[in-house]
């Protein structure tokens, strides 16, 4: 049984019982089969509780849980009084706690009215409140039992408990105090009314009506004015040992006054406190129970959890907290930023996954554990010869091939200025510097593949073509791209849902991941660039989603029409808050960002750039926002080059 707020004490050990008497019957409650003894009737409660509202099942289906599976319910006898207190099953609880334990206590609202509160949680004035309201009846009676309460199963033996009562009694008849169950039949009700003038203090014993009239009859068992109106607090005391019950009650919980003892026999399988009212005038009440214990195990000092956060280090790392408190209120939102010396692995403890940052619910003390490690392979640096000194990777197609790219799909074809092909219309081929562009050109219909034609740089510039080996850049590395692209004269703007992409950074997923759009491209929307990045924190993604994206830039295409726009990106590649990605086009600046911007992959993202114009892939269900007047896309690309850490703007801009 988990403790509220980490406090709980709750004994759970058996002392050997001497058992003198046989198991005379069975009785079904609430589905579950209870053992009786000493010829306890043996029908099931049959009478109906109204609008019950009962958290976690049938009040009484959770009665004796452990011990009717493991054990027969034996009442205990005369003899069995040398059992002691201490092998008493019931919790302790001082409701200092964000909620109700479930595991441990079930609420019963039988007329369906009521409520029940936890006020005052990680403070010295933490407590249960339960409500009843004006205008109906919620008593204890021969009727029945139709008081809200909150209850726990316990099991059959010696105990005694001591609940306080932080509400006085000031309007006649209203009632609160502590209920011993056997079941709905038989029980004790033992409690503090208001008579009008005075607090009493009340006992009584419940069982089955053998003669017609009312379902149940009682024994008092005491009545007496302990007190005038409205005294507060009051403590209520009840010792069981066999057969045998003691009543005493206490002002201040350290005078203690005996009321009464007397015999009753009982299989006991519940207790708890409860909240009623009576009479003609049925007046509302708020029952405030400020603890409920086991006084041979109470909480002690009572209310004294807090809601505190531990932050553990696995790992070379730090891990920020914002806000930073010695404790917390209940439901305050923490959020966790881990940061890495190499790598992070993932959250344990009470924050569970790789999400950085991570937040968590304060509802108790948590504790919380971040794992570092290194990940091999992501900080070595890159293993190329480049061509000159200060590039990693040229792509001029002044070979007069694809050297240095494979594709998918449809294949690019390199073009010499001023010549034409007749697999498309338009002038003669731009170049942008020297004499050879790439050519990205689609047909919806006559294209051997409808929707791609793209170019995906190879490890080298110098591999021969169609070698697929993929450049991959290193997340951690700092790079500078440059390029140029040709948008022609004729291109018009497609239907809205019917984009493209003309550059793109793909992700590499780790195995088992799924193949994600890229996280970061020029995509074309009908008549814009649209500069879109995306990141995940996560060490393993099981679907599609991301952590997080944005747009960067969004810009007018058509002005750009028959004419070289040169691009210039500048990216710091991290899945952390170290990262960067600043923009340029035609030597201005449109963007800059810090912070995440790639996968949490091991391996870094690949390079593509040509036409990619999903909606037209057969099948596609976006087909339909697409301007079917609209049947060609063609650019041209040029002047690509990447250089590493050491290289600039100037380096790489076309």
């Amino acid at each position: 049984m988990a403790a509220i707020g980490g406090r709980r004490a709750r004994l759970q050990t058996w002392a050997p019982i001497m058992v003198l008497a046989a198991l005379a019957s069975i009785v079904t409650v609430g589905g579950r089969a209870r053992s009786l003894a000493h010829g306890a009737p043996s029908r099931p409660a049959t009478r109906p509780l109204g609008n019950a509202t009962i958290i976690r099942g049938s009040p009484w289906a959770s009665t004796l849980a452990s011990c009717s599976a493991s054990k027969p319910l034996e009442r205990a006898s005369a003899i069995d009084k040398v059992q002691t207190l201490e092998d008493s099953s019931i919790a302790s609880d001082d409701f200092n706690a964000c909620s109700l334990d479930a595991d441990l206590w079930t609420f019963s609202d039988p007329v369906g009215d009521c409520a029940y509160s936890l006020t005052g949680t990680f403070t010295q004035d933490a407590k249960l409140s339960i409500s009843v309201p004006g205008g109906s009846s919620h008593n204890v009676w021969d009727d029945g039992n139709y008081a809200p309460r909150v209850m726990q199963a316990i099991s059959d033996t010696d105990f005694e408990i001591e609940a306080k009562f932080d509400s006085g009694l000031s309007q006649k008849y209203q009632i609160q105090g502590i209920l011993i169950y056997q079941d709905e039949d038989h029980f004790l009700r033992l409690d503090f009314h208001s008579d009008g003038v005075g607090t009493r203090l009340y006992a009584a014993a419940f069982e089955p009506n053998p003669y017609p009239g009312s379902p149940l009859t009682h024994s008092l068992k005491h009545v007496d004015t302990i007190a005038g109106a409205d005294v507060a607090p009051l403590y209520l005391r009840v010792r069981r040992q066999g057969d045998e019950w003691t009543l005493r009650y206490s002002f201040d919980g350290a005078t203690w006054t005996n009321a009464v003892t007397f015999d009753h026999s009982l299989v006991v399988g519940e207790v708890g406190v409860f909240c009623g009212n009576a009479g003609s005038a049925l007046p509302a009440h708020t029952a405030h129970i400020d603890y409920f214990f086991n006084t041979t195990s109470p909480i002690d000092p009572e209310d004294s959890a807090r809601a505190t956060l531990t932050v553990e280090i696995d790992g070379s790392g730090t891990v920020s907290v914002v806000p930073e408190k010695p404790s917390y209120d209940c439901g305050e939102v923490v959020t966790l930023s881990a940061e890495p010396a190499e790598w992070f692995e993932d959250w344990s403890g009470d924050l569970t996954g790789t999400d950085n940052p991570g937040t968590i619910v304060m509802t108790g003390s948590k504790s919380v554990t971040a794992s570092f490690s290194f990940k091999p392979g992501v900080y070595l640096p890159l293993a190329m010869t480049p061509p000159f000194s200060n590039y990693l990777y040229v792509g001029d197609f002044e070979r007069a091939d694809l050297s240095g790219c494979f594709w998918n799909q449809n294949k690019p074809e390199v073009v010499a200025v001023d010549t034409q092909v007749d697999a498309g219309p338009g002038p003669p081929h731009p170049v942008r510097g020297g004499n050879y562009s790439m050519r990205a050109y689609l047909h919806r219909y006559n294209s051997d593949y409808s929707y791609r034609t793209m170019c995906i740089l190879c490890e080298r510039d110098d591999m021969p073509a169609g070698t697929r080996e993929a450049l991959e850049l290193q997340i951690g590395g700092e790079y500078w791209i440059g390029f140029s692209i040709f948008v022609p004269p004729g291109f018009s703007a497609d239907g809205d849902g019917c984009g493209e992409l003309w550059f793109q950074f793909q992700a590499v997923p780790d195995p088992g991941e799924l193949w994600r759009s890229p996280i970061l491209a020029i995509h074309v929307p009908q008549d814009r660039y649209s500069i879109t990045s995306k990141w995940d924190t996560r060490v393993f993604t099981e679907d599609m989603s991301w952590t997080g994206t944005t747009t960067l830039a969004s810009l007018p295409v058509l002005p750009d029409r028959g004419r070289w726009v040169d691009w210039v990106f500048h990216v710091n590649w991290s899945w952390q808050g170290d990262g960067l990605v600043e923009i340029w086009k035609d030597g201005e600046r449109i963007a800059v960002r810090d912070g995440p911007n790639c996968s949490n992959d091991r391996e870094g993202p690949r390079i593509s750039f040509g036409v990619y114009k999903w909606p037209w892939r057969p099948g596609s269900n976006a087909a339909a926002n697409c301007n079917p007047s609209i049947v060609e896309r063609l650019i041209y690309v040029d002047e690509l080059r990447i250089a590493g850490h050491d290289g600039g703007y100037e380096a790489v801009a076309p």
